[in-house]
């Protein structure tokens, strides 16, 4: 993305490149989706697109952090030291619903291996904030962080996985309620 301001009308912009880019993804593949057609549906001039990103791998980057960044805010949000686990649930829950939101764009998303790779190597910032939760929280010098936080992780990625391939509102409820009690048990 091209370094420039985030005024009012330049975020207009981005949410109705990030809102179209998303209808786009639930109908077609990425590789099939041209920034003409991005623009027109956004409702804005291909040359505005390309004043603030390259290419259309440029903007996808740009979503993705933009999507993350925003779950990660509302996890933080419910954030208290007193109750550490229930960021860890929060933020579990707000993989759900961006599953239930999103299920078709991720479906298109995973089926493609550049997409899914662009994907993993934007997750750092999910890494870095899990990381610096889990120093705080567990505050326990015999306890490895990098390997409880690639357990913490790895257990949400496998709840989201099932939850993909068992979609119902009961699979997603009994993940939550084994999640919360599993951090429960562990803070005891």
């Amino acid at each position: 993305m091209k370094e420039g301001r985030t005024d009012l009308r330049t975020q207009k912009i981005y949410d109705a490149l990030i809102n179209a880019f998303s209808e786009l993804l639930e109908e077609k593949d990425f590789e099939k989706i041209t920034v003409k057609e991005l623009c027109e549906k956004a409702r804005t001039r291909t040359a505005t697109f390309y004043n603030h990103f390259s290419d259309k791998y440029d903007f996808f980057s740009f979503m993705v952090t933009q999507l993350r960044h925003n779950y990660l805010k509302q996890s933080e949000i419910v954030y208290d030291q007193e109750h550490p686990e229930d960021y860890y649930l929060s933020f579990l829950k707000n993989a759900f619903a961006f599953v239930d939101h999103h299920q078709k764009m991720i479906t298109h998303i995973l089926s493609d291996q550049l997409l899914s790779l662009m994907m993993d190597s934007l997750s750092q910032e999910v890494i870095n904030e899990f990381e610096d939760h889990l120093r705080k929280d567990l505050n326990d010098e015999s306890i490895n962080i990098d390997i409880a936080m690639q357990m913490l992780l790895g257990a949400m990625s496998s709840c989201v996985r099932y939850y993909l391939s068992h979609p119902s509102e009961k699979t997603k409820q009994e993940i939550l309620t084994q999640f919360s009690k599993l951090l429960q048990k562990l803070k005891a």
